[in-house]
C-alpha cells in the first residue's frame, strides 16, 4: 500500500514523462495511477516544480539512508523540471545536480600508455587502429551464432549470480535480437522479476564481449538489481521511488556502477576469459590468442574507456 508521499512521487514522475518521453525507463507502480495521469491534461513544468518542492518538504525521515537517497533523487527531478521550464546550467553543475557526481577528466597520459601497450601486443602491419579493427573482426560472430551463445552466457551468469544472491524462483530474462536501434544491447525491466534484453544485430557482436554484456544487462547487472529492488524495496516496503526508474538521476549512476562491475563479481580474477574461450570461442570456431595476451589487451582496452568522456 503506497503512502501519500509515494503516490505523489510516482504521479510527479509520470507527469514529467508526458513532457519528456523516455524519462522513466521502467515503471512498476499501479497501472491505474499511470492511466489516470496519462488521461489528465498535461500540466506545465512550473506547476510540477511546486509539486516537487512539496515532496522535498514532506520526505520521509525515519530511514536516514532512504532520506539521503530521496534528497539526491528529488534534486535531480527538480533540475529536470527547471530545464523543462527553460532554465539552463553550466555542464558541470547540471551533471552534479542530475547525477550527484563530480565529473573529472582522465589523465591523457593513461591513454598514451594504453596505445603503446596495444601497439606492442597487436601483430601485423598497418596503423594501430587498423590492427585493432582486424582483431575485432577476428572475434565477430555470424548472426546465426549469436542466440545460442547468448543462451550459454545467460545460464552461466544466472547460475553464478544465484550462488551469491537470493533471486525469486520465477524470475526470468527473455532474449531478443533486434535492429535499427541506437544501442548495442538494452535491458527492459518489465517488473515481477522479468526482463527483456534486446541485442542489436546492426552492431557487430563480439564473442569476446558477449559474456560481459550479458552480465551487465542481466545477471548480476540491471535485471538482478531491478528484481531485488522491486522485491525488497517496492513490493515489501512500498518505496515509491523504487517503482519509477528515472534515467536522468543518481539511480542511473548506481545502476551503471553495478552493471559495469557485474562481470567481475561473478567471474573474479579474470576467470571470464578462460570460460569464454571454452564455452563461446571454441564452439563458434574461433581460434583465440593466448589468454595471457588477451588479459594484457583487455587491461589496455579498459584504460581507454575514458576517451569518450574526455572528448
Amino acid at each position: 500500500m503506497t503512502t501519500p508521499f509515494d503516490q505523489a512521487y510516482l504521479t510527479l514522475t509520470l507527469e514529467i514523462e508526458k513532457h519528456f518521453p523516455g524519462y522513466i525507463d521502467a515503471y512498476l507502480g499501479p497501472p491505474t495511477l499511470k492511466a489516470q495521469v496519462n488521461a489528465a491534461p498535461k500540466r506545465p513544468p512550473a506547476a510540477l516544480l511546486d509539486d516537487c518542492a512539496a515532496l522535498q518538504v514532506d520526505m520521509p525521515t525515519a530511514d536516514a539512508t532512504r532520506h539521503a537517497y530521496l534528497t539526491a533523487m528529488l534534486r535531480a527531478v527538480e533540475t529536470t523540471l527547471r530545464l523543462l521550464n527553460g532554465e539552463s546550467f553550466g555542464y558541470l553543475e547540471e551533471v552534479a545536480r542530475l547525477y550527484d557526481i563530480q565529473p573529472a577528466l582522465t589523465d591523457e597520459a593513461l591513454f598514451t600508455a594504453a596505445h603503446g601497450e596495444l601497439d606492442a601486443l597487436l601483430p601485423g602491419g598497418g596503423s594501430l587502429a587498423e590492427r585493432m579493427e582486424a582483431r575485432r573482426k577476428r572475434y565477430e560472430l555470424q548472426s546465426a551464432q549469436v542466440l545460442p551463445l547468448l543462451e550459454r552466457a545467460r545460464e552461466a551468469c544466472r547460475h553464478r549470480t544465484r550462488r551469491i544472491v537470493d533471486l525469486p524462483a520465477d524470475e526470468d530474462i527473455e532474449i531478443r535480437l533486434v535492429s535499427q536501434q541506437p544501442w548495442s544491447a538494452y535491458n527492459w525491466f518489465l517488473g515481477h522479476g522479468r526482463s527483456l534484453i534486446e541485442f542489436n544485430t546492426d552492431v557487430p557482436i563480439s564473442a569476446l564481449g558477449l559474456l560481459g554484456t550479458f552480465a551487465h544487462e542481466g545477471y548480476p547487472g540491471h535485471h538482478t538489481e531491478g528484481t531485488l529492488k522491486e522485491m525488497a524495496l517496492w513490493r515489501a516496503r512500498g518505496y515509491g521511488e523504487q517503482a519509477s526508474f528515472l534515467l536522468h538521476s543518481p539511480a542511473a549512476v548506481i545502476a551503471e556502477g553495478i552493471a559495469t562491475t557485474a562481470l567481475e563479481i561473478i567471474f573474479p580474477d579474470e576467470t571470464d576469459l578462460a570460460w569464454t574461450v571454452e564455452n563461446l570461442l571454441r564452439p563458434a570456431g574461433i581460434s583465440p590468442e593466448p589468454i595471457a595476451q588477451m588479459k594484457r589487451i583487455a587491461h589496455a582496452g579498459r584504460a581507454l574507456r575514458g576517451v569518450s568522456a574526455n572528448a
